[in-house]
């Protein structure tokens, strides 16, 4: 059975950017808040797993998270 954590935290931000040969580097943001959420428990074989779910303060509803969460299947 997985448990779960939710909390806000800042991080850093960079997003790709882009020319005519594709990604060439990121471009600092700099501070956004984000909601994150840790999904972590033990496999079927008793092997720890953690997944984080990231995403920027507001953007995705409790009611988003929560199926992000509930379609976590493991075995």
């Amino acid at each position: 059975m997985p448990y779960g954590s939710r909390g806000g935290i800042r991080t850093y931000a960079h997003r790709p950017v882009y020319d005519d040969r594709g990604a060439t580097g990121t471009e600092y943001l700099g501070m956004v808040a984000v909601s994150a959420a840790i999904v972590h428990g033990f496999d079927s074989t008793d092997t720890t797993f953690a997944i984080r779910v990231d995403a920027q303060q507001g953007s995705l509803s409790d009611g988003d998270l929560d199926r992000i969460i509930d379609s976590v299947e493991v075995h």
